[in-house]
């Protein structure tokens, strides 16, 4: 075990908690270290260890990994991965090119006991199973290995797992991407062809909970966000260009229409944008821009976005909260224009809604978030808030309450904090650069409003 964790308190405000304690658990000041996809699966299910990843050192003494903190052990941390080389994200590989894929490089399994990671050797991409204890990778299956690839996730059950992939040969104008989905159970596997835009695909899509079925059936267990919206950008042109790599999207160009919730077998899916399916019936763009989403909890119906109201010129970024609606995919624009009552604003009491990375513990009744700092990074707050079920009916809201500053620039993505709770929500993990450089730190000891 390495022991790093020290306490800080320039974190706290005079508003924050009393009792807030928060602990940097990474020090090294040679490399970066971050607790990357704030809702993928990072915990171990009974809320005492997460996982992290550290990037190479500077001078090259120590090699990039995924780590492990434990919250019982003074917050100690060791390694469960380490690898001699990550091949990026969004960027074309090499036909000998070899090593873990960055953003895909691991995700525990459900049960807390083990990881999965994909890793790329030439032509071949193989998905293994890591067990925590001992490090030892278990191969568990094989797929051709794409040009490029993107983020993975794993199903409630941990029985699948999806990785997003460019289905691009490096000269194919309008090559489209795709989920390539593994069921490590019955070793079969399949790619749910999207379109060229669909490059984000993947990122933390699956249902971490039967959301559509009682009890313990688990028929929405492999139930998917997927969006919905036309091949080409509003200037005829691609996303992805031929070699799979990433390209800003135009200023005002809105990327999709809407985002529906399907199966990961892609049967469900509308995939000329026509025919019955089940929406996200979120405000619409130009007036909101969705910033981040994910489902409220393990077992809710429902999903939550924090979305940049653009209507006015008042800055607003309120939460907003929708449960899937059955409609027809082509007129799906017009209906969410004339039903806006599908929505609820959860920040419709908050004196100044500010929302933007956000994450539930595993009930669906806590949250933690950032405010927005692409613009003013020194503004930054921390804060949790608890989900409010009136009695009488009324529609639900958020009561927060302030943590602390960020105190970190935002100018890389491991410096932004993306915070995330524990199951039980305990701990807030979030990332600062305010010791110099991009480190992981836990809050605790707060309490929820």
């Amino acid at each position: 075990m390495t022991r790093e964790a020290r306490e800080r308190d320039e974190f706290r405000t005079p508003f924050s908690p009393k009792a807030l304690r928060v602990v940097q658990v990474t020090t090294d000041p040679a490399r970066d270290s971050h607790m990357d996809q704030q809702n993928a699966i990072r915990w171990t299910p009974d809320s005492k260890r997460f996982l992290l990843r550290r990037e190479a050192a500077d001078n090259g003494a120590a090699k990039p990994g995924l780590w492990l903190c434990d919250t019982e052990d003074g917050f100690a941390i060791r390694p469960v991965r380490e690898w001699a080389n990550v091949l990026p994200p969004f960027t074309p590989t090499a036909a000998d090119a070899e090593g873990s894929l960055s953003l895909a490089g691991g995700q525990l399994d459900p049960a807390g006991d083990s990881l999965f990671e994909f890793y790329q050797k030439g032509g071949t991409l193989e998905l293994r199973r890591v067990s925590l204890e001992t490090g030892k990778a278990e191969p568990l299956m094989t797929a051709p290995a794409p040009l490029s690839t993107g983020w993975m996730d794993v199903s409630a059950d941990g029985e699948h797992v999806l990785l997003s992939v460019f289905l691009g040969d490096g000269k194919t104008e309008g090559a489209p991407w795709a989920l390539r989905v593994f069921d490590v159970r019955n070793r079969r596997q399949w790619l749910v062809e999207l379109t060229n835009k669909h490059r984000k695909a993947g990122a933390s899509v699956y249902r971490k909970g039967a959301a559509f079925c009682p009890g313990n059936d688990h028929a929405g267990v492999y139930d998917i966000l997927v969006a919905v919206g036309p091949a080409r950008l509003a200037n005829g042109s691609w996303l992805t260009p031929p070699d799979g790599s990433w390209g800003p999207t135009p200023s005002g160009d809105a990327t999709f229409d809407f985002t529906c919730v399907c199966r990961d077998d892609g049967g469900d899916y509308p995939h000329d944008g026509r025919g019955p399916c089940r929406v996200l019936p979120l405000p619409a763009p130009p007036a909101y821009i969705t910033s981040h989403a994910c489902w409220r909890g393990r077992s809710a119906r429902t999903f939550v976005a924090s979305m940049y109201n653009v209507s006015t010129t008042r800055w607003r970024v309120p939460f907003v909260e929708v449960e899937p609606a059955g409609m027809e995919a082509e007129t799906v624009r017009e209906a969410r224009a004339a039903a806006p009552s599908k929505w609820v604003d959860l920040t419709r009491f908050v004196s100044r809604a500010d929302a933007c990375h956000f994450n539930f513990d595993g009930s669906g009744r806590h949250l933690v978030s950032d405010t927005d700092g692409y613009v003013l990074p020194q503004t930054c707050m921390l804060y949790v808030g608890a989900y409010v079920e009136p009695e009488h009916g009324d529609a639900p809201y958020l009561e927060t309450r302030l943590l602390g500053l960020a105190r970190t620039s935002w100018k890389t993505q491991p410096a932004h904090p993306h915070p995330c709770l524990s199951p039980d929500g305990r701990f807030a993990v979030f990332q600062s650069d305010f010791s110099g450089r991009p480190q992981v730190h836990v809050a605790h000891g707060f309490t929820y409003p």
